[in-house]
């Protein structure tokens, strides 16, 4: 149930008890003040009436075409709400938690150098590790895989067609790699390939220059630079090749840097956020020197603040954890289970929007008060969201916070002026009728009154 129809059924419960107790005592008093010999079923009567006349009951209907307005206005900022009532939900956000690549970045990432003792045979490994998911339907547009399409050469691409995948195993985001088994036609030899952050391919391969590859993407890092590193070995496949049981002592080739530009709206729009009282978290699977440059760049770290890796937050107590997620406002090499548990402390004391676009994401979407998700998701994000958004950027979602609490103030007014109204009318009627022999109005009238004073 969204924080919306929460507050909603709070509202209700609340006004009925107050309109019980308001009409029990009316009813009490009037017996009382006739000595029992009033009219008890035109008593029982008026008060129905007044009862029905008092029920805000056209406000469903003014929060449906309310929102249903909105949501088609929304579509006209590229956003689309497949939930009514997360537009209520989307206007009461005060947290919003997102990754950094595409939102905060323009999530076209080019290769900025390549470095390998082989840069052919690197490139050709990549190349056909990659190719494979170009041509997929219902995915995630991969930056880092076109980035390698876009950088290898046409001769390079034309010799890496001798490897062919024999085997896939797509990206895990808790081991940080996706692994492949190419197959060379021309040399009849099988290799198990594995593509991913440089310090999960060190812990599987070996290389003599570890240290200096090492230090050198810590300080490439520093200055906005991603990293995606490969390992091989030459393998005796057959089908029943198991390749995680096999996934060691593999030979470090080398890795890329790219580049991937901040969104030149990123500050302004996280500026905006925060004059509407909304914080921003960036929740990254990237390095933590990666998340901390990007969140300096963009005013979310300070001077002294702490960028948390998802490995350290695991090891906190309960009470450490609340604190840190809390306090800090980008967190690094986080897995799907770490965000979900993130939100999952938010909430506590936020309405939280998160914005994920993996398949990973789904949890962390559906624990969220408002799940966003980009038109380019995976199927299951987007059957998991309340929002799409058909162009990634904070921009659109603080646009849609902004555009969601101008409906939520619309609703409100059409609550505070038909409450006065009608608790003027119960007030004034109950009193009339208390110190008078005759109904004040009669039932019909209330009820036309009512309804007459809902139109407008």
């Amino acid at each position: 149930i969204s924080q919306y129809e929460q507050s909603l059924q709070s509202f209700s419960t609340s006004l009925i008890k107050i309109i019980l107790i308001v009409l029990a005592i009316v009813f009490i008093v009037k017996l009382f003040l006739t000595a029992g010999h009033s009219n008890i079923p035109s008593l029982f009567l008026f008060i129905i009436a007044l009862s029905v006349s008092t029920v805000p009951e056209v406000l469903p209907v003014i929060a449906t075409v309310t929102l249903s307005s909105g949501a088609m206005k929304l579509t006209k900022k590229h956003v689309v709400v497949k939930r009514l009532s997360a537009i209520e939900d989307l206007g009461n956000v005060d947290l919003l938690c997102t990754d950094k690549t595409g939102t905060l970045t323009e999530n076209k990432m080019t290769i900025a150098s390549v470095v390998s003792d082989d840069s052919d045979l690197f490139q050709k490994l990549a190349y056909a590790s990659v190719t494979p998911l170009k041509g997929r339907k219902h995915r995630i547009q991969n930056t880092y895989d076109d980035a390698f399409l876009s950088y290898v050469s046409p001769s390079l691409a034309k010799e890496s067609k001798n490897y062919v995948l024999i085997k896939y195993l797509p990206f895990d985001p808790n081991d940080r790699c996706s692994r492949s088994i190419l197959e060379n036609k021309v040399e009849k030899k099988h290799y198990l390939v594995v593509v991913g952050a440089p310090e999960s391919i060190f812990e599987i391969s070996t290389s003599s220059k570890k240290s200096e590859y090492l230090d050198t993407i810590s300080k490439e890092g520093s200055i906005g630079l991603n990293h995606l590193a490969l390992a091989y070995k030459e393998i005796d496949y057959s089908e029943n090749f198991d390749i995680l049981k096999n996934e060691n002592n593999l030979k470090f080739l080398g890795y890329v840097a790219l580049v991937d530009p901040l969104r030149p709206t990123a500050k302004s729009a996280i500026e905006k956020a925060e004059k509407m009282g909304i914080k921003i978290k960036v929740l990254t699977g990237d390095s933590r020197e990666v998340a901390e440059y990007v969140g300096r760049q963009v005013g979310l770290v300070q001077s002294g603040d702490k960028v948390y890796l998802g490995s350290e937050l695991e090891k906190m107590s309960e009470n450490d954890f609340a604190i840190a997620v809390h306090e800090t406002n980008v967190f690094a090499r986080v897995t799907p289970e770490q965000k979900f548990a993130i939100i999952k402390a938010l909430k506590k004391d936020y309405v939280v929007a998160y914005q994920g676009d993996g398949i990973n994401d789904a949890p962390a979407l559906k624990l969220a008060d408002v799940a966003v998700a980009v038109n380019s998701a995976t199927d299951i994000a987007k059957e998991n969201a309340d929002i799409v958004l058909l162009n990634k950027s904070l921009e659109v979602i603080t646009n849609g916070v902004v555009y969601g609490r101008s409906i939520f103030i619309n609703v409100n007014k059409y609550i505070k002026y038909t409450m006065a109204n009608n608790f003027g009318i119960l007030i004034a009627l109950s009193i009339l009728y208390l110190f008078s022999s005759i109904l004040p109005i009669l039932p019909i009238q209330a009820l036309l009154n009512n309804l007459l004073g809902d139109i407008p």
